[in-house]
Formats: C-alpha cells, sequence, structure tokens
C-alpha cells in the first residue's frame, strides 16, 4: 500500500512531466505554459524550448550566446488593454432584494457594505482577480476556514489538467511555503505536533529562499530561516490511511504533507533497495464537502484545464515579432560596418586603424581602393512584416490602438473608427459579463456578504451620505414615521389634527431635515439586516459609463417628457420607462417622482381630516433618531 508521501509525490511528478494530447497535433503541458506566459510577461525568452520542437530557434526562444537578442514586447500591453474591460470597482457593486418590504435595510445595507468594502481593502483582490485573469486565462480562489477567498498563483495548483473545472479533478494539491512558526501555530487545528516537530528538525539546516516552481534545482540564494513546502491534497486515499485498518477501500479525504518530494533510496537487511519517505504527513482526514477551490475562466478549450489568456493566444505572434526585431538587429550590425575592397596588395589592411588623419594613401593603379555596398536593402520588407503581425495581435486580442490608448491614423474614416471600436468593446463586454456572474454569484454572495452581515450585526450609527434623489426617499420615509409618531401622540392627547395641519406638520418635519445638510444619521440595531433580508441579490454593472453618450440620452430623455400628456397615457407610459431603462436612468425613482406630482392636488381635495396611514413597508425601527 502506498504511503501518503508517495501519493502526493506520483501526482506531482505525473503532472510536471507528462503532457497530454488535447487533440491530434495538439499537445499540452500545462506547468510548461504557465512557466511561458510569466517569462513573456516579464519580456523573457522561454529557455526549455527543448520541450517544444515549435521554438527551437534562438532568436525565438530556447537558451542562446547571444546576450543582445531583442524581446519584442507586443503581449503585455494588450493584455493590459484587455484588462481595463474586467475592472470591477467597488461602486459597480450593488446589492438588492426581491422582498419589497426590505427595500430601506438594502438601502441603508449598500451605505454599511461601501464602509466594509474600504475598510476591508476589497478593490485590492478585484484588481488582483481581473490581472491574474486576462494574463493566464485561468483565476484560482481558495475558500479559507473563515470563509476568506484567496488567490492562489497557478504555479501552485496542481491538477487533473483534462477537467473543465477543478471540481471535477480526481486530486488538486495546492502548496503552500511555511515558515517553522507557521507550522507550530497549525498544531492548535489538529496537526500531528510529532510530525511538524520532525519535519522542522530535519529541515533546519535548509535556509535558501522557497523555490518560484517545483522543478527548479535550487532556490535563491537568501539566507534565513528555513522554509518549508507544504502540500494540501484533496483527493482518494485508501481509508486505512485514515483510520489505521487494513482497508483499502478509497475515499475522499484532506491530507497535509511536509516535503513529499525528500526521499531516499535505502537498502532493506534483504538486500533490497526501496525508498523512504522523509517528508512528513502533518494532517490527514475524510472530507465530504466539495473541494474548497473556485476558477474561472477567460477562454478554455474542450481537453485541457487551464485556461487561456491574452498573452498565450500571442504566443505565435510574439515569437514571429522576436525573430524579426533579432533578424533586422543582426542585419543592422552588419550595415553599419565600413567595409572596403582592393586589388593593390600593397594598401593597409585596415584604414580605420593603420591611418591617421590626414595621411595620403599611395595606390599602384587609379581608385584601387573602393566602398563595398553593405547598407541594409531589406528594410521595408522588416517594417511590412512587423506591421502584418501586430495587426494579427491585435485581431486576436480585439485590442486595437484605440482600446490601447493610442492615436488612429488621421486619413482613417471616422465611421470605421466608431464600428471597429464598437465591435471590440462588445467583445469584452461579453467575457467582462461571465467574469461579473462569477464574481457575484461564486465570490461575493457566498463569502463577502455573509462577512458583511456578520460585521454590522452589532447595534451601530450610519451616517448616510447620497445623491439628492436618495436623501429624497429616505427623508419622505422618515417623514412619514415622524408625522405617524406625532398624530399618534396627538390623539393620545385628546387634539385632532386634520389635513391641513397634517401637512404643515409634515412641512415643518422635512425642512428640519433638510436644514441638517446632505448627511443623515441613523441607528441600525442590533441584527438588524439578519432578520429584515432573506436573501441578498449581487448586481455588477456590465458597462462602462461613457459621459458624452449618457449626457446626450438625457438631455434626449428630458425633451421626451415635456409633454404631459405623454405620460398620462398608460401605453406611452410604458414605452417611456422602457426607453429610460435602455438608456440608463432609474425608472423606480422616475416612478417616485411621477406619483409625487400625481399625488399633490389629491392631498388638497383629502376634507375627511384622516391622516395618512404608513404601510408595513414604512414602520422601519432601524431608524432611532435623526439630526
Amino acid at each position: 500500500m502506498q504511503t501518503i508521501q508517495s501519493i502526493t509525490r506520483s501526482e506531482i511528478d505525473s503532472f510536471l512531466n507528462t503532457t497530454i494530447k488535447v487533440v491530434e497535433g495538439y499537445s499540452h503541458n500545462q506547468y510548461e505554459v504557465i512557466k511561458k506566459v510569466h517569462l513573456y510577461e516579464n519580456g523573457k525568452f522561454y529557455s526549455n524550448a527543448q520541450k517544444d520542437n515549435n521554438t527551437g530557434l534562438p532568436l525565438v526562444d530556447g537558451d542562446s550566446s547571444e546576450d543582445e537578442r531583442i524581446f519584442f514586447q507586443i503581449s503585455k500591453p494588450r493584455a493590459k488593454a484587455v484588462k481595463r474591460f474586467f475592472d470591477v470597482d467597488v461602486a459597480d457593486i450593488i446589492l438588492d432584494e426581491i422582498d419589497p418590504q426590505s427595500e430601506l435595510a438594502i438601502q441603508l445595507l449598500n451605505t454599511d457594505w461601501r464602509r466594509f468594502a474600504e475598510t476591508n481593502r476589497i478593490a485590492k483582490p478585484l484588481n488582483e482577480m481581473a490581472d491574474m485573469l486576462t494574463t493566464y486565462g485561468t483565476l484560482v480562489l481558495k475558500i479559507g476556514k473563515k470563509a476568506e477567498p484567496k488567490i492562489i498563483p497557478l504555479q501552485n495548483v496542481i491538477c487533473d489538467p483534462t477537467v473543465k473545472c477543478l471540481k471535477d479533478s480526481r486530486f488538486v494539491i495546492i502548496k503552500h511555503t511555511m515558515t517553522p512558526k507557521m507550522l507550530r501555530d497549525k498544531v492548535k487545528d489538529g496537526w500531528d505536533s510529532k510530525a511538524v516537530e520532525g519535519i522542522i528538525a530535519r529541515m533546519a539546516k535548509q535556509s535558501k529562499s522557497a523555490k518560484a516552481y517545483l522543478d527548479d534545482d535550487s532556490g535563491d540564494e537568501i539566507i534565513s530561516s528555513s522554509q518549508i513546502e507544504v502540500y494540501e491534497r484533496y483527493g482518494y486515499v485508501p481509508q486505512g490511511k485514515i483510520d489505521g485498518s487494513k482497508s483499502e477501500e478509497e475515499v475522499m479525504a484532506v491530507s497535509v504533507v511536509a516535503e513529499p518530494m525528500l526521499c531516499a533510496k535505502i537498502k532493506t537487511a534483504d538486500g533490497k533497495e526501496v525508498i523512504e519517505d522523509r517528508g512528513e504527513v502533518l494532517y490527514i482526514d475524510a472530507w465530504t464537502d466539495d473541494v474548497p477551490v473556485i476558477d474561472h475562466h477567460l477562454y478554455q478549450t474542450h481537453g485541457r484545464w487551464l485556461g487561456i489568456g491574452i498573452i498565450e493566444l500571442l504566443f505565435p505572434v510574439q515569437q514571429r515579432l522576436n525573430e524579426v526585431a533579432n533578424q533586422k538587429r543582426i542585419s543592422m550590425e552588419i550595415s553599419a560596418l565600413h567595409l572596403f575592397q582592393t586589388a593593390d596588395p600593397t594598401v593597409l589592411n585596415n584604414i580605420l586603424t593603420d591611418l591617421e588623419n590626414g595621411d595620403v594613401i599611395k595606390t599602384k593603379t587609379q581608385g584601387a581602393i573602393t566602398a563595398i555596398a553593405n547598407e541594409e536593402r531589406n528594410l521595408p520588407a522588416f517594417e511590412s512584416e512587423i506591421v502584418t503581425y501586430s495587426s494579427q495581435a491585435d485581431k486576436l486580442s480585439f485590442a486595437n490602438d484605440l482600446l490601447s490608448g493610442g492615436d488612429v491614423p488621421t486619413s482613417t474614416p471616422a465611421t470605421n473608427v466608431v464600428v471597429q471600436n464598437n465591435n471590440q468593446v462588445l467583445v469584452h463586454l461579453q467575457d467582462r459579463e461571465n467574469f461579473t456572474n462569477f464574481l457575484a454569484d461564486g465570490y461575493i454572495k457566498p463569502f463577502v456578504v455573509p462577512r458583511l452581515i456578520k460585521e454590522m450585526s452589532d447595534e451601530h450609527f450610519l451616517r448616510i451620505t447620497s445623491s439628492s434623489d436618495d436623501l429624497l426617499q429616505i427623508d419622505d420615509r422618515i417623514v412619514t414615521i415622524k408625522y405617524n409618531q406625532e398624530v399618534i401622540k396627538r390623539a393620545m392627547a385628546g387634539k385632532f389634527t386634520d389635513v391641513v395641519l397634517g401637512d404643515d406638520l409634515k412641512e415643518e418635519i422635512r425642512n428640519k431635515l433638510q436644514r441638517s445638510g446632505a448627511n443623515r444619521y441613523t441607528k441600525v440595531l442590533k441584527d438588524y439586516y439578519k432578520n429584515k433580508i432573506t436573501d441578498v441579490i449581487v448586481i455588477i454593472g456590465n458597462e462602462k459609463k461613457v459621459m458624452a453618450k449618457s449626457a446626450n440620452n438625457t438631455l434626449s430623455f428630458f425633451q421626451l417628457i415635456q409633454d404631459p400628456a405623454l405620460l398620462d397615457d398608460p401605453v406611452n407610459r410604458l414605452f417611456v420607462e422602457n426607453y429610460a431603462r435602455e438608456v440608463g436612468i432609474d425608472t423606480a425613482k422616475l416612478q417616485i417622482a411621477y406619483a409625487k406630482r400625481g399625488n399633490a392636488p389629491q392631498a388638497q381635495a383629502n376634507t375627511k381630516g384622516i391622516p395618512d396611514q404608513a404601510s408595513e413597508s414604512q414602520k422601519e425601527p432601524a431608524i432611532a433618531s435623526m439630526q
């Protein structure tokens, strides 16, 4: 029966050294692709060209004695341009609820969300996710013990490279680098203290820094305290490895192994050679839940798990441009030489070194010394090749000069520019929508929102600073609540409040609120969100607002509604609201404003002297005091 160390070791070896066949004619080694993307991102040549028969030329990739090789970087700028479309700001994230009874609660929760996001620096991991996704094509998040997702570098993820997602993989291994103190701190979580101390003692003299890649022969020469490689594995193992029995039935388990690659051949008493594990099993237990990792891909093809990022997408173009740039460099070095020819053997060998300024050269024949025509005659062809492949890079990545922040040629018709820009933006917005759906449903809703509600469960004061429209809605609720409280108070004292007096009272309350400025202060009671909100919906905007377009749409809509009769007709009003929604105008606020204009004359016609009663949605215990 294999040991846990040997199982982990064999899976790592297989992952590193096996090239899978995605389809006939297309082979793929996941680890080498990740390494190559990492090198290309930093403008370095891929050195393991022997593992890829298509990149064996020294001007393209591979080890070369030419230290002056040029890496003609065209991949990273385009990856950065595409990343702009995956930039999700905290302001783009809106929390919502289906239940209309929770309207005020969700509005207050959104205010708390902005403060929570700033305090917990939510914007930073959002930017890192976008960068990882566009560069490598795959994003992996590990869910920690406190339900806090953490971005895992792809070189530290070991899995079945043929599956569609990590949850389908037969094994998932995540590499960690830990210090002795970090290992000892894990003992309280159930890790084997004896195994922890054993591996610390065994690795005490290993003081180099951690290896960036598993197949790296040696760590960097940064001498300090020891760093130990720890592998967290989710996969099937024999039952006997968990409970100590002899059962070989395979069950799902989680195991933590320190230095599984550390082993040695030894001879037994009968002379046989066996492999002795020098690593330690720090933790092992049965696992019944889903693997605590989630992944998302930019582009994915059948037969391989690793997504395709912008840099890998441009591998062939990057290689060809590297080759052209270095051919041009070598050619221009030759053309820069000053060479001469002569049939006269009496002429000096080197004019530059054997002559001084003013020397007279004597030859037997007239015109014996002539210059060799070695000037570069192929520059137009080089430039044409660079333009052709740069255009191909734009087409593959949908990142033209306009999207990258550059200028288009002045001779380009404006219509062509607009059409080209719109087409490429639509392609990226579709990918952005997939990414925002992943963020909303796979990251923010299951992990961030529960933390938000938990941290905001205690009673706390909340300052509301918002737009005038939002403050108007909040003021309406406050006025209604305080008005009803005052009416009840007067009724209990035997005083009757008629319509005119009621309107004056509402106006007095509203004026008092408006004098307080643009801020509102409210006390949110303990467990208010937990009691009022049942299911949070996370909405992330899928478009970047263009100010000129927004201004034109708003002006057109304003001119449209100048006809009052247009909103009075139910059919016309339906079309107006649909148009408003398409151009980005909040129809809910539009309906509130329309209702206010329609209810004003009705309030004057009410002569019964009965004050309006608050609906259930307006009886909010959250608002305790206002200034």
